[in-house]
């Protein structure tokens, strides 16, 4: 799979396989084609709130269907991941970082509930470039400590991977970008 950015996976399954389980858990399942949809709908609501590519979103929540969404659609806005377990000392959902001329941070946070709550439709994806270079996802916090993991790195592992997937498709139908909400 010749791919520079993760979100183009995820894409490109929904585009060959649209209809295959992309998110599963107790009692619910979330196509490609669902998942693709609903990313690009809250990507489109960042962006009108002035998200822009190389932006760092802080996601604060659970894990569910809808983290994953928010994931993939801040990667489909150009921007990079740094996902919160549910801190309650931070807003809930999308927010953005900022420093205010001085060391003060100050959180802008985004409402998308109205796009992640919207059903599910038939949307174009984006058409932002992101490289490989670009930071996909942020570990460890917003500090110089924190380790940034480009798409390129990211696209190498799942590349990586495929080789190992072939009994996962062969016995259960799926592939090795279907996500686990489990903890």
């Amino acid at each position: 799979m010749e791919t520079t950015a993760v979100h183009r996976i995820i894409e490109q399954h929904a585009a060959v396989r649209g209809d295959a389980p992309a998110l599963l858990d107790d009692n619910r399942t979330l196509t490609y084609r669902e998942l693709n949809q609903r990313a690009n709908a809250v990507a489109r609501c960042l962006l009108a709130h002035g998200f822009r590519r190389g932006t760092t979103a802080l996601i604060n929540m659970p894990r569910s269907f809808d983290l994953a969404v928010m994931c993939l659609a801040v990667l489909k806005a150009g921007g990079a991941c740094a996902c919160l377990d549910a801190d309650p000392s931070w807003p809930q959902g999308i927010s953005i970082p900022q420093r205010d001329g001085g060391e003060e941070l100050k959180v802008l946070a985004i409402d998308v509930t109205g796009a992640l709550a919207a059903p599910a439709q038939s949307c174009a994806n984006l058409p932002i470039l992101t490289r490989g270079t670009d930071i996909a996802c942020v570990i460890g916090g917003l500090d110089e400590r924190s380790l940034l993991v480009p798409h390129s790195t990211m696209t190498s592992l799942l590349s990586r991977s495929e080789e190992h997937t072939s009994e996962l498709q062969s016995r259960f139908g799926i592939s090795y970008a279907v996500f686990c909400l489990k903890k």
